[in-house]
């Protein structure tokens, strides 16, 4: 596994001028470096966990290789929604496999170096804590023109089960603002470490790639479709057109949920006593309108099957009705 660490990382020390910590972000977000992402895609969902919830800590503080990030049992089940009772065992696993796992990069001197994900690792009873190489500490804390990121919500990437979905979300990610991204065949099965699994390309759809895209499109800020890329017959690679899920905001979700209400279950008394409680009678009545002509318009507009215009109007003025009006 090797990762393309710019002439700039070197041996990184805290007084070492290159590295400058990164503030910028909130703590609720995980950011690092492209080349990290690109380089652990062997790991398993609870070791890339491991260092998406380490990202903000280490980000904000200046920490050094003897710094130890400590995640607790009960923390980690809360942030990962998993039962308590395997929360650690889980930990711990992750852990261990992370003992034995490198990367490798080639210096400002053109020589290669390997450099072990964590260096210490230390198991309490309730919890697990890890030292980290400067390496790793750089890609977790700088950011800049040099050295591409990418930031996403830790509650949105931990929501991800599958060990696929995750890693394709993180390189999605990266190409969120330009709209898609693709990959050839051999791009994907490198990328995803597949080069000796699902030789067919229908299993590698089926297995791998449409679990992913379903999972990412219902749980996470994206909405994925994805395609083949074609050469005659043969197909050469895929495409993923992202789109970004848009927040709706309270009000609007009150409104859509009011508008979709049956007709039926709306009085037109109900509308005008609203209107009334609010002091709009001038805004909506009709000149030389009585009360009743007023509400006798309001129940043919209901009639019409036209409730939903009256919640809009409504609505435009932060008027809302609250609860089925029978």
């Amino acid at each position: 596994m090797t990762v393309g660490v710019a002439e700039k990382v070197k041996v990184i020390t805290r007084n070492d001028e290159i590295f400058t910590k990164d503030e910028r972000y909130p703590p609720d977000q995980s950011v690092m470096q492209n080349r990290m992402i690109e380089a652990w895609n062997s790991m398993s969902v609870d070791e890339k966990r491991i260092f998406i919830l380490a990202s903000p800590l280490v980000r904000l503080c200046d920490a050094t290789e003897k710094t130890m990030f400590s995640i607790s049992a009960k923390d980690y089940a809360e942030a990962c929604n998993i039962e308590l009772a395997t929360a650690y065992s889980q930990l711990k696993l992750a852990a261990d496999n992370l003992r034995g796992r490198y990367f490798s990069y080639i210096n400002s001197k053109g020589n290669r170096v390997s450099v072990h994900w964590v260096i210490r690792i230390e198991y309490s009873e309730a919890q697990i804590s890890f030292c980290f190489p400067d390496e790793v500490l750089f890609m977790l804390s700088v950011f800049d023109s040099n050295n591409a990121y990418t930031r996403f919500k830790i509650e949105t990437a931990l929501k991800l089960k599958g060990a696929h979905s995750l890693q394709l979300y993180q390189l999605l990610k990266q190409y969120e603002k330009i709209g898609y991204r693709e990959l050839t065949v051999e791009q994907f099965r490198q990328t995803f470490e597949l080069t000796k699994k699902y030789s067919i390309i229908s299993n590698l759809r089926i297995r791998v790639i449409e679990p992913a895209v379903s999972e990412i499109s219902k749980k996470t800020d994206l909405k994925i479709t994805f395609s083949q890329i074609f050469n005659g017959k043969s197909i050469i690679g895929f495409r993923f057109d992202i789109q970004t899920k848009i927040k709706k905001s309270s009000e609007k979700i009150k409104l859509e949920q009011q508008a979709t209400e049956q007709p039926k279950k709306i009085r037109s008394i109900d509308i005008y006593q609203a209107i009334l409680k609010n002091n709009m009678l001038d805004r909506f009545k009709q000149v030389n309108e009585s009360s009743e002509e007023f509400i006798n318009r309001i129940r043919l507009d209901l009639k019409s099957n036209n409730a939903e215009i009256w919640i809009k109007k409504l609505a435009e003025f932060n008027v809302y009705l609250d609860e089925p009006p029978f």
